[in-house]
């Protein structure tokens, strides 16, 4: 039976909660797989499997004293800061490379964004895996909705995760706050997640609209409802460091449509199941008074999202990831930069 270690940092809430769900579906496929911290004592024998967020930098250090063969996905190519990224970066990067036999990015994107600062990852063994999510066809909208206050009739549009400035959520507010009373009046921003800013938290506090809801941190199963009620989730960065997003992929699990920004690497996640700008506020309000006022396409984008959501189900993602570690461990992986689970975009 093939052995895997999940190595990875418990502070990363969204990497923690990947590494959960990898290991539940690994070990549905007959996979001896546990989850072990950064700061574990580290056994010899099997494939040791890293997982980076550009904030768990430490674990570096595991990597390079461990022993036997190892893959390392790194959910956040590169950090925000710049001198970070200019100067440390490239340096954790190469000392990973020489250690690791094979690397997994979420995206396209995030490979191109690493090439760009370390030119030569062109020639590392690079699969594009991307994010896992669960499918979910069925359940009470209704009853999701009524346990918040929410209309049912409401057009509910979801921003989720850590809420900041990079991710956009002062455009959103501004957009929304803008838009023609009629058509605000049939919507509802929910807001969930932790308040990261203090400029976010201090907008949020002083919004006034009844519109507009922070539901605070909620529950992973909380969290999966609300994707579910939704009518779209909004996932408007600002900035692009070769990220993902585990709610864009959870959404799309739910068959929910994503309104984002047309600079990060949610057009090829996503593709035609959601509807794209620039994170400006004027290009977001306008994108928020169309989704808003059009049922047709409305529908229309949820059921493209419930076909784009069935390529990421778990049970799929978890084979590549089985196919990937008996290459390594068989020592046949030879081959640079390969796709295994086409996304948008892809041949």
């Amino acid at each position: 039976m093939l052995r895997v270690h999940l190595v990875t940092d418990v502070a990363s809430l969204g990497v923690q909660e990947y590494v959960t769900q990898l290991r539940d579906s690994l070990r549905r496929l007959g996979v001896e797989a546990h989850i072990r911290n950064w700061n574990d004592r580290l056994e010899q024998d099997p494939l040791h499997h890293f997982h980076y967020s550009n904030s768990t930098v430490r674990i570096v250090l595991p990597l390079v004293r461990s022993h036997g063969p190892k893959v390392v996905t790194v959910h956040d190519v590169t950090p925000i800061n710049p001198v970070y990224r200019r100067v440390v970066a490239p340096v954790l990067f190469r000392l990973m490379q020489s250690k690791f036999d094979h690397m997994i990015l979420h995206t396209k994107h995030g490979r191109d964004v690493l090439q760009k600062y370390i030119p030569d990852s062109a020639c590392w063994p690079i699969s594009i895996i991307p994010h896992g999510t669960h499918i979910r066809t069925h359940g009470d909208r209704g009853e999701i909705l009524r346990r918040y206050g929410i209309c049912t009739d409401a057009v509910v549009l979801l921003a989720a995760g850590d809420l900041k400035k990079a991710k956009g959520i002062l455009q959103v507010l501004a957009a929304f706050d803008a838009l023609p009373e009629s058509i605000k009046l049939a919507a509802r921003l929910l807001l969930v997640g932790r308040l990261v800013d203090r400029d976010v938290r201090s907008r949020i506090e002083d919004v006034g609209h009844p519109g507009v809801r922070y539901l605070g941190f909620l529950p992973r199963q909380e969290l999966l409802d609300l994707l579910y009620a939704s009518d779209a989730l909004l996932s408007f960065r600002v900035t692009t460091m070769g990220e993902t997003s585990g709610p864009v992929a959870y959404a799309l699990g739910a068959g929910t449509p994503i309104l984002g920004s047309d600079i990060a690497s949610t057009r090829e996640v996503a593709g035609p199941a959601g509807l794209y700008c620039s994170p400006d506020v004027p290009a977001i309000n306008r994108l928020l008074r169309t989704f808003i006022s059009n049922a047709n396409l409305r529908d229309e984008l949820g059921r493209r999202a419930v076909d784009v959501g069935s390529r990421y189900e778990w049970s799929k993602v978890s084979l590549d990831h089985l196919a990937l570690y008996k290459e390594v461990v068989g020592g046949s992986n030879s081959g640079k930069d390969t796709s295994r689970h086409p996304i948008q975009g892809q041949a």
